[in-house]
């Protein structure tokens, strides 16, 4: 049975160290996920390219967060490097 819009699921991924970049997945289906982290002093920037030195790619300041446009037909892979250990966190709902 498929999933209603109103079903929000939250993926969790840890961000062991600051200024490296890890990996989040997208998973397929995923609409206009939201990509913010839990430690609310903590900045980070988001590329989907993880060769970038950590001091590019899109900045997103402290208490802000992400938002991929769009519902994914594939997994993507998004890179976030945050100004301390945190966790991510990707809210998104389902087709």
């Amino acid at each position: 049975m498929p999933q209603s819009y109103n079903q929000i699921l939250q993926d969790r991924t840890a961000i062991p160290s600051a200024n490296t970049w890890t990996a989040v997945s997208v998973p397929i289906g995923a609409r206009f996920p939201l990509l913010s982290v839990e430690d609310e002093t903590v900045s980070f920037r988001v590329s989907n390219d993880n060769t970038l030195a950590t001091d590019q790619g899109l900045f997103v300041p402290a208490t802000g967060a992400y938002q991929h446009e769009g519902v994914n037909t594939a997994t993507l892979t998004l890179y976030i490097s945050a100004s301390g250990a945190t966790t991510a966190v990707i809210t998104y709902t389902k087709d």
